[in-house]
């Protein structure tokens, strides 16, 4: 079937926050699309899905969902994290995700000539996909308007995080408790400002006397976590931890910041 495109075209100036002037130009494309009518029909109380881009991958995915009353209700999966893409990709076999668009925006040099950041978003519907792009032009350093989030991590990055995890299940199996031969695993908890772990708790896989040595493991008076900063400020924060067990080894342990993992249905 052929796809009929429809363009809106709207221009319009802002001023940035930090008395820097900024041009902002947006414009969405949208087109027929049954790619996902099946992913729409399995799944009902799902409205739309918004996708976020990051160096032209799908990044973020959010699902909108409409509650028996009415309610408007919304998932968030960083797909950056293992863990997210994996209860997604569980959850909700049947979606595809739409590629980066190759959307042309020289015409916007007659805007500015000056550096552009671009943001796009496509919204997933039932019978239709739509690409909405932002397009900022602006005056002065880039970093005073687009400031980076330092989510919650652990310190060393994954590999010590899954480097701690094994070097400690070794000293616990000497009980004579073994580890599952194949498991997924994903736990949350909270990060506090001073950079120890609390409230770890099993949210997808299952329950065992591995996944409670997990849980005590985090759970440790040590400050090895790097908490969210928010304005130079440290903050309590979620994290999200997805290990994968393969033939009674621990094979992978990530971690993330990721604000949606509470929000799992």
């Amino acid at each position: 079937m052929k796809k009929i495109i429809h363009l809106t075209l709207m221009l319009g100036l802002a001023i940035a926050a930090k008395a820097q002037s900024t041009r902002h130009a947006s414009f969405s494309v949208g087109f027929g699309d049954s790619s996902n009518t099946l992913f729409f029909t399995e799944n009902p109380t799902i409205r739309k899905v918004r996708v976020k881009y990051t160096d032209r991958v799908p990044a973020d995915i959010f699902i909108h969902h409409e509650g028996l009353k009415g309610d408007k209700l919304e998932t968030h999966y960083d797909l950056k994290f293992e863990g997210d893409l994996y209860v997604l990709q569980t959850k909700y076999p049947s979606i595809n995700l739409p590629m980066y668009p190759n959307i042309q925006t020289g015409y916007l040099e007659a805007v500015s000539t000056l550096p552009k950041h671009a943001e796009i978003t496509a919204r997933m519907k039932k019978d239709s996909l739509i690409y909405d792009v932002d397009v900022y032009t602006l005056e002065g350093e880039e970093s005073s308007l687009f400031s980076e989030k330092f989510a919650a991590h652990y310190i060393g990055g994954d590999l010590k995080l899954k480097e701690d995890l094994v070097k400690s299940y070794r000293n616990y199996e000497v009980t004579g408790r073994s580890m599952p031969q194949d498991s997924v695993l994903l736990f949350r908890g909270v990060v506090h400002p001073r950079g120890n772990i609390s409230n770890v708790e099993l949210v997808s896989g299952r329950p065992s006397t591995f996944s409670e040595f997990v849980k005590r493991h985090f759970q440790q008076d040590k400050d090895l976590w790097q908490p969210e900063l928010q304005g130079g400020r440290r903050v309590k924060s979620i994290v999200g931890i997805f290990i994968r067990v393969r033939d009674g080894e621990i094979i992978s342990v990530s971690g993330s910041g990721s604000s949606g993992i509470p929000r799992y249905r």
